[in-house]
Formats: C-alpha cells, structure tokens, sequence
C-alpha cells in the first residue's frame, strides 16, 4: 500500500522486491486453493483455513487490500479469497476480530471496513455483495467506537461502503476532534502521539474524507510526524499488543516493538507522501520510497 502510494507521487521504487513481494502474497493464497474451495460447503475445510490464517478477517482484509493497491487483477484465486471474505460476516453486519493484539488485530471497525473494500474490489460482480455491503453499513452506522484505530476505519468503511454524506462528515468531525495539542493522535484517548495513530488519521482523512494536505489539521499531523522520526528515517511505536509468538528479528530497529513500528512507517510514510510534490517539480527523483521521507524537509523558518 505504501509503495503504491509513492509510485502515485512520483517517487522511484524497487520493483523487483516490490513484485517478490506480490508474488510471495499471492503465492501464500496459491497454497490455499483446495481449502478454499471446499470452504463454502465443508466445516472441515473452513475449520483448516482458519487454523492457518489464525485470525481471518484482519488478515485477509490487510493482503487483499494490499492486492488491490499493487493492481492485482481479478481472477479464480481472488474470487476464492472474496467468497472465504464473505463467508466470515456475521449476521450484524460485521467481521469479528478474533486476536487482541491492539491495535492491528483489534478493532471490528476496521476489520469490516476491509471486508468491504475486498469485496467492493474482488467481489463487485456476485450479486449478493451489495446487501453484505449494506449491511455492514448499517453497523458502522450504529457501533461505537472507542479510540483512533476505530474512528479511522469507521471512516474508511462508511466511503466504501457508500455511506451518506452526513454521516462520513460526522465520522471525519470525530476523529479530527481527537487530534491532540502537538499535532498528533494517539492510539487511545490516555496515550501520547505517535506515528501509526496520526499517519492512520492523516491518511484516512485524506483518502475517505477529502481533508486536503494543505488545510491546518493535516499540516499539524504532518509536522508532528516529521519531528517524531528517528535520524535513520525509521518511527519508533510502542508494543501494546501480547506476544502470541516467538520473536522474529525484520531488520527493522526497536527489537519486540519493531512489528508495529513497521506499521507505524507505513501509514506515517503514507501520509508524508500526501504532503510532498513528487519528481519532476520536486527534486530530482529518489531512489526508494524510504528515501521520499527524506524529501520532506522544511527549513527552520517553515516550521
């Protein structure tokens, strides 16, 4: 999602990595196939797909909106994804959340809001995706929610799932309410700012409530990212969630706390993106999308 929102700006990325990263997406779900296509009329089947994606909704949700920002085209293996997607609804309306490893795996908000956008994407064709859209809208409409993970994808599903106009303005009014005095928004009410909850924000305005980069709110969020970053580019971002496994080292700094900093960037980088001119009336292009943070620079007298 973050690569393709640099190649939209302009900025140069690594497209071999990016499409091993495609590959390797895709080739999980290729692996998948039989049990997904047994899914909708085997338990057994649902049963073993569960087992190996731990907590469907939210990652589904995630790799098929990821998908989708790299263009992937419909085809049998994503029409399989979307039916398992739509399997997974409850009667409300909603997709459950199973984990509680906040704040990625822990908001029924955004795991419907992704359910309707892998169907909005990979199922527009099946006829009964518009009355599970429907219904999904109803329960944005009515639940409420708690903290900035909810108010961002109470956000995102309300514009993909074609909510009124009143009601997305409504959603954009209360997440903007919950921007704190440095510009920035924190995972809960009690927490300080940090990246992943002010680039979710930033973004999410951006791209479901048509907040231009240019008006104040936006340009608070953007300077509070900018003095926030660490010198080697990267957004530290404090564990919350409870280890559920053993500990992987990505590469990326801050050891246990390294997944959600990962994430953090993203939306962070995201947002940043949003706020810059890429190449040709920018600077000459970047290397990497990485590096397009670094294209963000102000001088003293603009902060």
């Amino acid at each position: 999602m973050t690569l393709s929102v640099a190649r939209q700006r302009g900025f140069m990325v690594d497209e071999k990595q990016a499409k091993a990263q495609d590959a390797q997406v895709y080739g999980a779900f290729v692996r998948t196939r039989e049990l997904l296509q047994a899914a909708p009329k085997s338990k057994e089947a649902e049963r073993k797909l569960d087992h190996l994606m731990v907590d469907p909704a939210p990652m589904l949700g995630y790799m098929m909106a990821g998908m989708a920002a790299s263009k992937q085209k419909s085809d049998e293996l994503t029409a399989l994804m979307a039916q398992y997607v739509a399997q997974k609804q409850e009667a409300s309306g909603r997709w459950t959340c199973n984990a509680a490893r906040p704040p990625l795996e822990a908001s029924e908000f955004s795991t419907t809001a992704l359910g309707v956008y892998a169907l909005k994407i990979y199922a527009s064709t099946v006829p009964e995706t518009g009355e599970r859209i429907a219904k999904a809208r109803i329960w944005l409409l009515a639940a409420t929610p708690r903290n900035t993970e909810d108010k961002t994808f109470r956000l995102y599903g309300l514009h993909w799932a074609n909510a009124d106009s009143e009601s997305i303005a409504k959603a954009i009014t209360d997440l903007l309410a919950d921007q704190h005095d440095d510009g920035g928004w924190g995972q809960l009410p009690a927490l300080a700012s940090d990246a992943y909850a002010t680039g979710e924000a930033l973004v999410a305005l951006h791209e479901a409530g048509s907040l231009p980069a240019s008006d104040s709110a936006y340009q608070r969020g953007r300077f509070f990212l900018l003095n926030s970053q660490s010198p080697d580019g990267s957004w530290y971002v404090p564990k919350r969630a409870t280890t559920v496994q053993t500990y992987i080292e990505a590469g990326y700094p801050y050891k246990n706390a390294q997944f959600i900093s990962i994430s953090g960037a993203c939306w962070a980088t995201i947002a940043l993106l949003y706020a810059v001119e890429g190449p040709p009336s920018a600077p000459p292009p970047v290397k990497s999308a990485a590096a397009a943070v670094k294209a963000t620079t102000f001088k003293p007298s603009a902060r």
